[in-house]
């Protein structure tokens, strides 16, 4: 994959999830997709948080060092404290958090040249599993929700529910 189409696949995920993020009432986006699961607003702090760790090991290869992962190998408590840290926080000023920190991470991004970034002309694996197959993924997850809440007769009362992709 080129830079460009990592970009636009990366805005492709993105874009649906956050505006559908803000399309919902703070208890809609609160609301889990399931028993004992995360809410879309747990979800996005969680994308939240590992995009600031890609910012980092992006800066971290502009500068030419190697990335130190390990500090980030306890998924469990890293996406716990992510969530914890943003449960509180009004959900437009969350939203408002997260366009920045993606910004800041596509500036980052655009700052690697390409000598530094690219492997054979192509992005590395390693961005491409943390961004755009981890956003992806978490992508499906709230497309799922959507078509349950549409099922079910979901959000009747309330903020919107955006179709994603």
């Amino acid at each position: 994959m080129t830079r460009d189409e990592f970009t636009q696949a990366f805005e492709a995920d993105f874009d649906p999830l956050i505006s559908l993020l803000q399309s919902l009432t703070p208890a809609q986006a609160a609301q889990p997709f399931a028993e004992g699961q995360w809410s879309l607003r747990d979800l996005a702090a969680h994308l939240l948080f590992r995009d600031t760790i890609v910012i980092r090991a992006l800066e971290a290869l502009m500068r030419g060092e190697a990335f130190d992962w390990t500090a980030y190998s306890d998924r469990d408590a890293d996406n716990a404290e992510a969530v914890r840290r943003h449960r509180n926080t009004p959900l437009k000023r969350f939203v408002s958090e997260w366009r920045i920190t993606h910004f800041a991470l596509m500036e980052s991004l655009a700052r690697v040249p390409d000598e530094k970034l690219l492997d054979d002309g192509k992005i590395p694996q390693w961005l491409l599993v943390a961004v755009t197959e981890h956003y992806r993924h978490h992508t499906e997850q709230a497309q799922a929700w959507v078509e349950r809440m549409k099922r079910e007769g979901g959000f009747e009362s309330g903020g919107g529910l955006t179709v994603l992709r």
